[in-house]
């Protein structure tokens, strides 16, 4: 599975691929295949589900 970045989803809640990056990085993920799932939740939160590990959340 390659690693996608939706950007036009970014875009409409005014964030950057910057802001992503930065907020990975909290997670520990310093690269986009080491990431099978990223979702924004509704309290601005990232769901980070990484390749071969349990999902995890942070503000």
């Amino acid at each position: 599975m390659d690693s996608n970045i939706v950007e036009k989803n970014l875009k409409e809640f005014g964030l950057t691929k910057e802001w992503l990056f930065q907020e990975l990085e909290k997670h520990g993920v310093y690269s986009l295949h080491e990431v099978f799932y990223a979702e924004l939740q509704e309290d601005g939160s990232l769901l980070v589900d990484k390749k071969g590990n349990s999902r995890e959340y942070h503000h």
